[in-house]
């Protein structure tokens, strides 16, 4: 068989590779532009897929020995195929073809024909400059045969499950859900009745003193910046007065002095607070213990006063 290129003449060739089946189609160009020279095969494999399932169409092209081919990189697939990657090409080094592989994949199913592939051939023979030439060629198609994996098997309806048997034992599962239930309403019982029960209410003077006693140690070990510790002593005179004797809770400590018995010594560390705390002035360490112990005593002195009276 004379084996010349004759345009539009197809030959089949069938191969085995890894247990698949190659169809290959021996392609022409197109009539005006292919040369006796070239030679084209287009394979896909697998011949067969499913929607979605990745395919490979491979192209070798034979031209001269002083030519070269150059494949597009995407092809024109439309909405019906698509590519995932781009093509890779390359030159066997020991003749004069020229190969490139396509990875494509499929939305529908039948068969669904590939898209034509563009050539572009440059011959560098012994002319004064190298001339180009473009190639058409067409491509098989590929069989889309189902959405469902190769292995899925026909669904059937089952028969119903009869009902589970009623255990001889079920009333200890209903006693252990009384039991359960009795449990939780005592547990409820117990926390409602403590809510309800009133709780103790720290006695002022004994408050005021610890927070007084914790700022003096404070400033003694030299943990408390001198600001924050006259902070703490006007909120802990103010909370005294006001869960003692009534006072507003938001006046200064200043506003609420009327004279009675140790008020003196608390005007005395009430002057030196404000220049501290708000007059931005440099306080002694050693005058916000005096401080402190003066406030202590104050403390002793109203709660003295307290007592004494009818």
């Amino acid at each position: 068989m004379n084996r010349r290129w004759i345009p539009l003449r197809l030959r089949a060739v069938a191969a085995c590779c890894s247990g698949a089946v190659l169809i290959a189609v021996e392609l022409p160009g197109s009539a005006a532009t292919a040369q006796e020279s070239d030679r084209a095969v287009a394979a896909i494999h697998p011949d067969t897929v499913r929607v979605g399932e990745p395919f490979t169409l491979g192209i070798s092209f034979r031209a001269s020995p002083d030519a070269v081919v150059r494949f597009p990189a995407v092809l024109n697939t439309g909405e019906e195929l698509e590519q995932l990657e781009a093509s890779a090409a390359w030159h066997e080094s020991s003749g004069s073809v020229w190969r490139a592989y396509y990875r494509l994949t499929a939305w529908i199913t039948g068969v669904v024909q590939l898209p034509e592939l563009s050539v572009t051939v440059v011959d560098y023979g012994s002319g004064a400059r190298p001339a180009g030439r473009e190639v058409i060629l067409s491509t098989p198609a590929v069989t889309v045969a189902s959405v469902l994996p190769a292995d899925s098997a026909a669904l059937s309806l089952r028969p119903a499950r009869p009902p589970v048997p009623r255990r001889a034992n079920s009333w200890l599962v209903a006693l252990a859900i009384l039991l359960a239930l009795a449990l939780l309403a005592l547990v409820l019982r117990l926390v409602r009745a403590a809510a309800r029960r009133p709780q103790p209410v720290p006695d002022p003077a004994e408050s005021a003193r610890e927070a007084l006693m914790a700022l003096r140690a404070g400033a003694a070990e030299g943990r408390l910046p001198i600001a924050v510790f006259y902070d703490g002593l006007e909120l802990a005179v103010r909370t005294y007065l006001h869960r003692r004797r009534g006072c507003p809770p938001t006046r200064p400590v200043r506003a609420l002095l009327d004279g009675e018995p140790g008020d003196a010594l608390l005007a005395e560390v009430q002057e030196r607070a404000g220049l501290v705390r708000f007059a931005g002035a440099a306080g002694v360490r050693a005058a916000a213990l005096s401080d402190a112990d003066k406030c202590l005593a104050w403390l002793e002195a109203a709660e003295d006063a307290g007592r004494s009276r009818p």
